[in-house]
């Protein structure tokens, strides 16, 4: 009897054993099962999502980039505030990498991104119809970037954007420099991209018919008027410009340029250059070297002020205190220059003979593959300034 009752209840025990271990098993199988389901899920999603966007595509902003991406899958794309956007960026020296996080503010901060908008035609700005502020396949969405440290003008760089599903589209980008020339017989403003081409044209405030010199920080625009021994100041637009008046001994001013904390404008007449701030309240002057006696224009990329001279076609290098630190000669074309800008890598001059603008880089090493010709009716060229800088 006890031998039957044993042999009972090691049989329950082999069976409760079999059946936990099936359950599990099954548990398992379930398990496993819904994870290939997830995956097979995720692998469809994939291969159905494609974004792309241009491929040396040039872009001329200031410290933000604004690029078009395009849904090209038939997957709906939306969850910005997941996607992955990394900027690599080219720059004398090191490259930069940029990690950048979603911000619904219009105007992101520094390493923010945002979707401006969402298009059936970008270009157009034709406004899409279905699910507003998702991508859906065909529509194309505006991107405004804004790494740090800032894209350098002049080179080839690349944005990553990588969607919630962990598909990625890679923009390559090259950033322009946009030149503004302003021109004294038309009263106009005549842009260039840094490439040669010629980009647009805007007018002048009317009263601004002198115009010797023009500088901007990125966001407004200065042009100095040796006339009515004024600055106006321009929004993007120009157009429309407002005045304040020059110190009365900065009587001939024929350059003027920005930091974006104080304005300088460059006297010929006494060989000066004088500092205000951005209001126009005079701050200082410093004195000009014995050497600089025709100063043509002015600029500075914020660590070091340049003159540019039309009696000897040379630049002449100073501190921001107005301390000489160096100077050097212009290429033999560059015969009557007339305004000087730099961004920091290089220094444009515009010439009044020949209409052209000439490249050089800080050091003075002159570019002689860079020279832009300016447009025909650009033919009284006072003062030139870059975007960005």
């Amino acid at each position: 009897m006890n031998i039957v009752i044993t042999f009972a209840v090691s049989m329950m025990a082999i069976l409760l054993v079999t059946f936990t271990m099936g359950q599990d098993a099954v548990n398992a199988f379930v398990k496993i099962s819904g994870t290939w389901l997830e995956q097979e899920k995720r692998h469809e999603a994939q291969s159905d999502t494609r974004i792309a966007g241009p491929i040396g595509a040039s872009v001329d902003e200031s410290t933000t980039l604004r690029l078009t991406l395009t849904n090209e899958g038939d997957e709906v794309i939306g969850r910005f505030e997941d996607w992955d956007v990394i900027i690599e960026s080219k720059r004398p020296g090191s490259p930069a990498i940029s990690y950048l996080t979603y911000t619904e503010n219009a105007s992101p901060g520094a390493n923010e991104w945002t979707v401006s908008g969402i298009y059936r035609d970008a270009a157009n700005l034709t406004p899409e119809v279905v699910d507003p502020g998702i991508l859906n396949s065909g529509e194309e969405m505006i991107v405004v970037a804004n790494p740090s440290p800032a894209i350098v003008a002049g080179y080839y760089d690349r944005a990553v954007f990588v969607t919630p599903n962990g598909i990625s589209a890679k923009v390559i980008f090259k950033v322009s420099a946009v030149l503004y020339v302003a021109d004294l017989d038309d009263g106009l403003v005549y842009m260039y991209l840094d490439d040669g081409k010629y980009k647009s044209v805007d007018f002048l405030d009317p009263d601004n018919d002198d115009a010797r010199g023009i500088t901007t920080d990125n966001t407004d625009f200065w042009t100095v008027d040796v006339q009515d021994l004024q600055t106006y100041k321009y929004p993007n637009t120009f157009n429309v410009g407002t005045p304040w008046s020059l110190d009365a001994a900065n009587a001939t001013s024929t350059g003027i340029t920005t930091d974006g904390a104080n304005i300088w404008t460059v006297d010929p007449g006494d060989d000066a250059v004088y500092k205000y701030d951005m209001v126009g309240a005079s701050v200082s002057t410093f004195a000009l070297d014995a050497a600089n006696t025709d100063a043509a224009g002015i600029t500075t990329g914020g660590g070091s002020i340049w003159v540019v001279d039309d009696q000897d076609n040379a630049v002449y290098k100073y501190s921001m205190a107005g301390v000489l630190i160096s100077s050097f000669g212009l290429t033999a074309g560059n015969t009557e220059p007339t305004g000087v800008t730099t961004n920091g890598t290089h220094i444009w001059v515009v010439d009044h003979t020949d209409l052209k603008i000439y490249t050089y880089l800080t050091d003075g090493t002159y570019l002689n593959t860079k020279d832009i010709t300016l447009t025909g009716p650009n033919a009284d060229p006072e003062g030139i300034t870059v975007r960005s800088r």
